[in-house]
């Protein structure tokens, strides 16, 4: 445990103030709360770093730079990685009461399908009412984080970003000023994963690219129905952003087409309406085979078909996840320039989706997917503010309830350092993530003196039956929500 913690975690910084960052804050200062309340040493520095000038993450919605470029509408690029992927309609897939961050409801009156407005002011108020703003650093931009072995703590690098405008992205990637360096003890990774699009390697389209660029964009870039009208378009991506956008263009565009990429996702995890549940809507939109080559007139499927070239295709294939401040090796051997080398869905080194086995004083919060973020974000934070907390008591209190919390899992890893991925695809299985994760702080929590018993308020309860039927029941809820917004057939007289 020495090794692992060679001194007490009391300097912490999160990189991020979206949902990932606010939560992991707040647990923190929870902990400080009841620590203090009975006597018991606390976080002595919270420190929130946010490149952009406002807390949401990809919750704020952002208009796109005016001088957007071809290239940059496929693969983003350095200066929009910014930049939100909220189109203007864009509603949750996921009903609001299994989108809470632990107990906190959203209002009374949200549609049970909120728009993207009604969460970000559910995270404002959640920022604010958690005392949360004074910690952030606005318009700071994590340039560099490297583990410092002489002083065992984190460097953090800083540079600063300019705004740009209401409502516009802060697209100046690379800051201006003189850089900021910080030592903490702590690094909390809460970027997000929705900055760096992903675009499958099809035969042809490096070469369509080039010639007309003008054609392809990634979902990333996409706004509103409107800016296709009169369009041919092809979606390429059947997952829930894809299918939501064909739904949407189809109000529009003269013909959409929607090619699955990927085998459709267990029942037991999906919540993604597919293309023949939007047909029986009355949502003019064709599937079609996925797409194996493309030339300057044609596409050709995978059944052995072909279709003429459309005026548009949009990548509806998710993003990679990145962390470009995150360049050594000696921090962590499973990236290479900034990004996962086991690809865009999967990790190695990590315990528990979360720790960093070799080093678990840096953590990377709300990797999971096909999960309803939020509350497994608020499951994860409560157990790093309870496993930094447990280093600041003395050797050898701690150690018990330190090995408790990180598990068995934690040190087999360690031990075996296995390169085999972990998928980060835990549909369901969040349930009993969030299970675990709660069992793990309980057991941790029973092996501490009697004087700890205030802090007992800061454990969270298992998942409740009420939040799995609601998980359970969440593809039929969105099809009869879309139901109710379908096209209404006309009548013949």
């Amino acid at each position: 445990i020495t090794n692992l913690f060679p001194q007490p975690v009391k300097r912490v910084s999160i990189i991020g103030a979206g949902c990932s960052g606010l939560a992991c804050a707040a647990a923190l200062l929870r902990v400080n709360e009841a620590a203090s309340k009975v006597g018991l040493p606390t976080f002595e520095q919270i420190l929130i770093f946010e490149q952009q000038h406002h807390i949401g993450g990809i919750w704020k919605h952002q208009d796109l730079p005016p001088d957007l470029s071809s290239a940059e509408k496929l693969f983003s690029g350095k200066r929009l990685d910014a930049v939100s992927p909220l189109y203007d309609n864009l509603k949750t897939n996921l009903p609001h009461p299994i989108m809470q961050i632990g107990e906190r409801p959203y209002p009374s009156r949200s549609d049970i399908f909120p728009h993207h407005t009604v969460v970000l002011d559910y995270l404002q108020d959640f920022a604010r009412d958690s005392n949360l703003l004074e910690y952030i650093h606005f318009g700071t931009k994590v340039t560099n984080v490297v583990w410092s072995p002489h002083s065992n703590s984190w460097r953090v690098s800083c540079a600063k970003t300019q705004k740009s405008g209401k409502d516009s992205p802060e697209t100046d990637e690379e800051g201006r000023g003189e850089e900021e360096f910080y030592e903490v003890d702590a690094v909390l990774v809460c970027n997000g994963h929705f900055s760096d699009p992903f675009v499958p390697k099809i035969d042809g389209l490096e070469d369509l690219q080039r010639k007309r660029p003008n054609l392809l964009m990634h979902s990333k870039f996409y706004r509103k129905p409107s800016d296709f009208k009169g369009q041919k378009v092809v979606v390429v991506g059947a997952g829930n952003s894809g299918t939501d956008m064909a739904r949407e263009m189809s109000a529009e565009a003269e013909k959409v087409y929607l090619s699955a990429t990927i085998a459709p996702a267990n029942s037991n995890t999906n919540i993604t309406v597919n293309q023949p549940v939007l047909a029986s809507l009355g949502y003019p939109v064709t599937s079609i085979p996925k797409i194996t080559k493309i030339d300057q007139d044609s596409i050709y499927l995978k059944d052995g078909s072909k279709m003429e070239l459309p005026d548009r295709i949009v990548f509806a294939t998710g993003y990679n996840m990145r962390f470009p401040f995150l360049q050594e090796k000696s921090v962590l051997s499973t990236l290479s320039e900034g990004y996962l080398v086991a690809g865009k869905l999967d990790v190695r080194g990590l315990a528990h989706l979360l720790l960093l086995v070799e080093r678990p004083t840096i953590a990377f919060v709300g990797l999971p997917v096909l999960v309803s973020p939020f509350p497994i974000i608020a499951y994860q934070s409560l157990y790093l503010a309870l496993l930094f907390f447990l280093t600041h008591l003395p050797q050898p209190e701690r150690d018990p309830p330190i090995s408790t919390l990180l598990g068995q899992e934690f040190f087999q890893k360690l031990q075996l350092m296995s390169d085999q991925p972990d998928n980060l695809k835990i549909g369901l299985g969040q349930i009993e993530y969030q299970d675990f994760l709660a069992r793990q702080m309980k057991a941790a929590f029973s092996q501490l003196p009697p004087s700890f018993a205030g802090l007992s308020n800061i454990l969270p309860h298992p998942t409740s039956p009420e939040w799995i039927n609601l998980r359970k029941e969440t593809l039929a809820l969105r099809i009869q929500a879309l139901k109710e917004e379908a096209p209404k057939k006309e009548m013949n007289p």
